[in-house]
């Protein structure tokens, strides 16, 4: 009996180690508040997303044991350039400031130097991006800022029973708010929405060419003039 009850045990503690030392492949969103630019209506028509981060490109990050060793292994569904991407897209969209339907003046890049999450003693998370708000035309950054968020929860070391979940929201809310602190700056914003002297000349080009085409009227030419002037 005291040989079956070890035999037993030995098993269940085997089936839990199995268990435990797992990868699980996640979601991670954009779910922010999206904060609503000034009405100058859509300027960003494009949106690179690189990650410098010098992992594994769907790394997000581990549940980790007593001593230190990886017990679970969270990985990203997609690369985590194409995460962010996502996320900065619905983000800029939900915003106002950003549509592929537009010739904007402007394209955004972000680069990734820190996204992880981990669960040893405390549940960690962190977002770290630069971004750099490039004019199309010349190619030239009009405006760059990093911005970061370091998030911890307090908690009991999890080892094998901690919750993948739990730490998948951690990041993700982690990203959302580095998202949100850029919507929320007002330089961003004022670079974002404000149209760059090259880029209106751009636009009141094409307009005079239409109308020298006579592809527009005379009073649909002025006043699309008079409105891309008042976006100055």
């Amino acid at each position: 009996m005291l040989r079956l009850f070890s035999r037993l045990s030995f098993t269940f503690t085997i089936l839990i180690f199995i268990s435990a030392c797992s990868t699980h492949q996640t979601v991670v969103e954009y779910e922010g508040s999206g904060i609503a630019a000034p009405e100058a209506g859509p300027t960003i028509n494009s949106i690179v997303v690189s990650d410098d981060r010098g992992t594994e490109s769907n790394w997000l990050g581990a549940i980790r044991g007593g001593y230190g060793n990886v017990l679970k292994t969270l990985q990203t569904e997609q690369s985590t350039d194409i995460i962010v991407d996502q996320m900065y897209t619905a983000a800029l969209g939900q915003s106002g400031i950003y549509s592929t339907d537009i010739d904007g003046p402007y394209s955004l890049k972000v680069s990734i130097s820190k996204f992880d999450c981990s669960y040893y003693f405390n549940r960690e998370a962190h977002a770290h991006v630069r971004i750099s708000l490039i004019e199309n035309e010349s190619r030239n950054a009009v405006f760059e800022k990093s911005y970061k968020t370091d998030e911890t929860e307090s908690g009991v070391g999890a080892g094998v029973f901690g919750d993948v979940d739990t730490l998948r929201d951690l990041a993700e809310l982690a990203m959302n708010k580095t998202i949100d602190k850029m919507l929320s700056d007002d330089e961003f914003i004022l670079a974002a929405t404000k149209q760059s002297e090259t880029a209106v000349g751009i636009r009141i080009k094409k307009l005079e060419s239409l109308y020298r085409e006579d592809l527009i009227t005379e009073k649909e030419y002025l006043d699309k003039r008079e409105k891309i002037l008042s976006e100055i």
